[in-house]
C-alpha cells in the first residue's frame, strides 16, 4: 500500500511539472523600465504600458511613503 501511494505521488509530481511548463510561452522576449523605486518587467508589445505603469507607480509611491513615514530600501519588482 506504501508502494502504491509513493509512485502516485511521485507521477503526480512528474506531471504536474509538466503541465506548468507547457503553460509557459516560450517565445516571449522580457525587458524591463526601471526607476529608482521600481523594476516593471514586461514582454514584447507592452512597453508604453510598462512605462505609463512606472509613472504611475512613482507617483503613488511617493504618496505613500509620506502617509506612512515608511519607504522600502529596495525596488518593487
Amino acid at each position: 500500500m506504501q508502494r502504491l501511494f509513493i509512485s502516485f505521488v511521485l507521477v503526480f509530481v512528474v506531471l504536474s511539472g509538466r503541465a506548468h511548463a507547457a503553460r509557459l510561452d516560450t517565445s516571449f522576449v522580457f525587458s524591463t523600465v526601471e526607476t529608482r523605486h521600481f523594476a516593471i518587467h514586461f514582454h514584447q508589445g507592452l512597453e508604453e504600458a510598462a512605462r505609463r505603469l512606472a509613472a504611475m507607480a512613482e507617483e503613488v509611491h511617493g504618496e505613500l511613503a509620506a502617509e506612512f513615514l515608511w519607504e522600502p530600501h529596495e525596488k518593487t519588482q
